[in-house]
């Protein structure tokens, strides 16, 4: 019995001290960053790598309208980043709700995608089993032209109705250096040179073939030169 007392004490103190270290590293909330795009969206795009935001600002929830996109000229992409924090073990579904599209990641799975083109319209995730700790989340979000929303709801085990998730179980990394900068950024995938996409292939009026004959053996040469 005594054995048993000393470890629930040790995990209990592992995991205030887990608690305490985390709520040192994080700030509560998201960090919200907006992306100047071009081009005729339809879906939401990748954004070259190595680029700074529009806007990047640290939020209480995600729950934005046409008036919370920092004024970025349209079209623009959305990348929202946090830690949910789950104090009760259980089942949760989240909803979504977007104009235009949208995507829903936790712990690396995509829960809801709600991309294309669309006006405010939400969309559910099925019920998904989250332990205690902390769940790594992002939201990708589009607009195309028009109006925007962008709100991310939750129902938890005990809850009756979907509420917005706030601040208390939202984490994002403290002390971020918010650079921004202004102007149009590139998107992976434009099909036009320079647009950072890795090489896959050689340019489509080239062939690719090996000149090396059967049975060659690379051979290492060297020349040296006395003074």
């Amino acid at each position: 019995m005594k054995l048993f007392r000393k470890a629930a004490v040790v995990i209990a103190a592992l995991t205030l001290h887990s608690a305490i270290a985390q709520a040192q590293e994080t700030d509560p909330g998201v960090t919200f960053r907006v992306y100047a795009v071009d081009g005729n969206l339809q879906q939401i795009p990748e954004i070259a790598p190595d680029q700074t935001p529009n806007l990047d600002e640290l939020r209480d929830s995600i729950d934005a309208d046409t008036d919370e996109f920092g004024g970025i000229p349209l079209p623009y992409v959305t990348h929202v980043t946090a830690e949910l924090l789950i104090d009760e073990p259980g089942e949760y579904a989240f909803m979504l709700t977007s104009d235009d599209g949208s995507r829903l990641t936790l712990n690396g799975e995509v829960l809801i995608d709600h991309d294309g083109l669309h006006g405010a319209i939400p969309k559910t995730s099925e019920r998904v089993f989250l332990e205690r700790g902390s769940h790594p989340l992002r939201v990708d979000h589009f607009e195309a032209g028009g109006a925007s929303v962008l709100k991310l709801e939750w129902i938890g085990p005990d809850d009756l109705d979907y509420s917005v998730i706030t601040s208390k179980n939202l984490r994002t990394q403290r002390d971020l250096t918010r650079v921004t900068s202004p102007g149009v950024k590139q998107i992976i995938g434009q099909n036009r040179p320079g647009d950072r996409r890795a090489l896959n292939a050689v340019h489509p009026g080239w062939d690719l073939s090996t000149i090396r004959p059967e049975g060659f053996e690379p051979k290492v040469g060297a020349m040296c030169f006395l003074p």
